[in-house]
């Protein structure tokens, strides 16, 4: 029976890297409009008091993939709500 629950969550997961791609995909590349406020595909970097800085990537889907660029950490954050379960 476990060989068969793992390739049902394989196949679950496969969907989802798929449904990601495809999201990214149709990902519009457009420069940021303080206008308009941050929006998905935007990257932002975040300073604190202290100088230290944090790179985010506002992305459709795939939060907490770490990625680097030029060097520099990013993780990918988005604006889906996960809920908690109980």
């Amino acid at each position: 029976m476990r060989p068969l629950y793992l390739a049902h969550g394989q196949a679950r997961r496969l969907q989802e890297i798929a449904r990601a791609l495809a999201l990214y995909r149709a990902l519009p590349v457009q420069a940021h409009d303080p206008e308009v406020g941050i929006r998905t595909g935007d990257m932002l970097q975040l300073r604190a008091d202290d100088g230290s800085t944090r790179n985010l990537f506002l992305g459709p889907d795939a939060a907490g993939l770490r990625l680097e660029l030029q060097g520099q950490p990013w993780l990918v954050i988005t604006r889906k709500r996960r809920w908690a379960r109980h």
